[in-house]
């Protein structure tokens, strides 16, 4: 009986259970992102009468939010259709995110959705391609937001420019509107130079100004240095005669820092007269031997780097001031300074002591004789209290006496003034004697042809060689005739990206200028560069052959340089075989920036930064051979197999081979696929003929 009874219970309950389906419709989206709503269809069937609550709740992470709840009274058979909602927003899910299902229940049945994801997220895709920019340059940071799920955001952008660090932050606000935005701003004129950090913030908010979805990025720029002063520092202004004048240019940029560049320095006299022009790097200092009699006056330095010149003044002092001698018996006293001398002088000899009021010229001397009876004296020389000079000199004569050396006089120096008449007189005998000469040329024509040729032989023999020895290494190295190029002050144009050739001779001092063997080698070198239409500029120790676009019409002038290196080398290793004076060279090759102009057959040229410089530099460390610079390495990396090097401190690419011409390859492969056509139909011509 009891087991009947326990039997009937349980098939209640069985039917009871399967009483009811549940049927959910599957989410439509893989994602949905705050502020999306769900719509979520389900139908309820019965097989038989079913009264109870049907329930829906969003399971995120092992967490339920209940969100939909409704009575149902179903009759046996009947069906009921729900459409259930579930609006993403914090007030319903709460921080409810990843990945997710919705469950549906009624009593103990239950269904369950597919998974989707419940996302805060939105992706920013900046479109600013440009990092580098100058101080108050129009900076304009665009592109678009976009929400995980795929929809465009309408929301807001806060972009901040970290200045130096976190809480020295610029702020800035802008509108995103159907998935775009654009930030316009600049920076600062005095924003100095380096990488400033952009951190971009794109949101949206709800009705009740609550932040829902969000998306974060950071951008890098560059702000540039700029010239924008030029300086002339002196380690004195107050130059003193005799010593050297001190002096540098220092480039600022826009926040007074140093910018490493070049500058052409020139000095001008207080008559304006240029005595000193020379190309130096900035914040080294040029120096400038001023002579130790040069007048006092304000003299003036020029400095022009990267467009902008700039003067200043210093001041040659006057220098008061008078060297004494004693030789034998005479004091001699020098004017050594550089305006007329004027004070008293203290003699003493022995016990005896004298003033002298001395006024001197510049360069002027005037001697005193002294005199006292014979023996051996303390003389000693006095100026303004300070003791000038102390000797022991032996004097001879009846009385102490100083006397001054005035002009040469018969009473003074007899002797002397005899042997001046005797010159005089000898000089004036050997001019009437010429004079005779020649009138007699004319008459007598063998014997005075002879004395002529003697006298002209003396003539062009002695003089000519006096000069070449006083200006044998004077003057420029080469004779330019049509591809001299100068560098310029000032000059306007646009820039063109050069390759410079530096041959730097670094034994210019030993070699002789009027050397034919060395005149001659360099005119070699000096013809190659003008056949490849490159200028040459002498600058001391170094000449500079310039490949310039505007000149060449190509900007692709590395594999021309290398080639004209190359015959450099070949050329100056060939001399130091023949000739005994030999060469010490070193090349290089550097790429840079320029402005040209050509004027009749003078190229005019400014170059910009350490172009010049540095190629100098690569130039002083290569010995007899050929070194590259970083830039000018980079840029032929196709032409040449190098080697990279670092030499004192430089970066330096070593050429190791040529590579071959493409365009020779290209020749050759259409040459011998030609001849191979050719010879096949010359095969397929003998064949049918046969």
């Amino acid at each position: 009986m009891k087991k009947s009874v326990f039997s009937l219970i349980f098939v209640v309950f069985l039917i009871s259970f399967v009483s009811a389906e549940i049927i959910i419709n599957p989410v439509q989206n893989e994602v949905y992102n705050l502020g999306n709503i769900i719509t979520i269809p389900a139908t309820v069937k019965t097989t038989s009468s079913i009264t109870g609550t049907f329930e829906m709740s969003l399971l995120c992470n092992g967490k339920s939010i209940n969100f939909y709840k409704n009575g149902i009274n179903l009759g046996s058979g009947e069906e009921k259709r729900i459409e259930a909602s579930l609006v993403l927003n914090k007030n319903i899910i709460g921080e409810s995110k990843g990945d997710c299902k919705i469950k549906a229940t009624l009593g103990t049945d239950s269904a369950l959705t597919n998974e989707f994801r419940i996302s805060d997220t939105i992706k920013i895709n900046l479109q600013t391609e440009q990092k580098e920019f100058d101080p108050k340059e129009n900076i304009i940071m665009k592109g678009t937001a976009v929400k995980e799920n795929g929809e465009d955001v309408n929301g807001f952008l806060e972009m901040g420019v970290v200045m130096g660090n976190e809480s020295d932050t610029r702020m800035y606000y802008e509108s995103v509107n159907n998935g775009f935005f654009s930030v316009n701003f600049s920076m600062p004129k005095d924003a100095r130079a380096g990488q400033y950090l952009l951190k971009l913030k794109i949101y949206e908010k709800d009705s009740s100004n609550e932040i829902t979805n969000n998306g974060f990025t950071d951008y890098n720029i560059l702000i540039r240095q700029i010239p924008t002063s030029l300086e002339i520092v002196f380690d004195n202004k107050n130059v003193e005669p005799g010593t050297n004048l001190k002096v540098k240019t220092i480039l600022h940029d826009q926040t007074g820092e140093k910018i490493p560049s070049s500058a052409i320095m020139t000095i001008k006299d207080g008559e304006n007269k240029i005595l000193e022009q020379r190309e130096i790097s900035t914040d080294e200092y040029m120096e400038y031997s001023v002579n130790y009699d040069e007048k006092p006056s304000n003299w003036t330095v020029v400095s022009v780097s990267n467009r902008m010149t700039t003067n200043s003044f210093f001041t040659i002092d006057s220098k008061e001031i008078a060297g004494v001698t004693i030789i034998n018996k005479t004091v001699t006293v020098t004017n050594t300074g550089n305006v007329p001398y004027n004070k008293t002088f203290l003699i003493k000899i022995g016990d005896y002591s004298s003033n002298i009021n001395v006024y001197l010229e510049v360069n002027e001397e005037k001697k005193y004789i002294l005199s006292a009876p014979d023996g051996e004296y303390d003389v000693e020389v006095i100026s303004e209290g300070e003791s000038k000079l102390t000797e022991k000199v032996l004097l001879t004569g009846d009385a102490i006496n100083i006397k001054e050396i005035s002009r040469f006089n018969f009473v003074n120096f007899p002797v002397i003034f005899i042997f001046v008449i005797f010159v005089l007189g000898f000089i004036v005998f050997m001019m009437f004697r010429k004079g005779q000469q020649k009138t007699f040329f004319g008459y007598v024509k063998k014997w005075g042809k002879n004395k002529s040729n003697n006298v002209e032989g003396n003539s062009i023999q002695n003089i000519p060689k006096m000069e070449e020895s006083s200006s044998e290494n004077k003057g420029p190295l080469m004779d330019f005739k049509s591809n001299k190029a100068e560098l310029s002050l000032s000059l306007n144009g646009e820039k063109q990206g050069t390759v410079a050739i530096c041959l730097r001779i670094k034994n210019l001092a030993e070699i002789s200028r009027k050397d034919e063997s060395i005149k001659d080698t360099l005119r070699k070198i000096n013809l190659i560069v003008s056949d490849n239409k490159g200028f040459t500029y002498e600058n001391q120790d170094d000449l500079f052959f310039l490949l310039i676009p505007l000149i060449t019409r190509t900007f692709k002038n590395e594999r021309k340089a290398i080639e004209i290196a190359n015959k450099m080398k070949n050329i100056l290793e060939n001399h130091n075989k023949m000739f005994k004076q030999k060469i010490d060279f070193g090349i290089s090759l550097n790429y840079g920036d320029i402005i040209a102009k050509k004027e009749k057959d003078v190229l005019k040229f400014m170059s910009f930064g350490a172009f010049m410089n540095s190629s100098k530099k690569i130039a002083s460390l290569a010995n007899g051979d050929i070194y590259l610079s970083d830039n000018f390495g980079k840029r032929a990396m196709h032409e040449v197999k190098a080697e990279k090097k670092n030499i004192q401190g430089v970066e330096v690419y070593v050429i190791k081979e040529l590579k071959e011409k493409r365009e020779e390859h290209k020749k050759f492969i259409s040459q011998f696929i030609r001849r191979l056509e050719r010879d096949n139909k010359d095969k397929r011509k003998e064949e049918e003929g046969d």
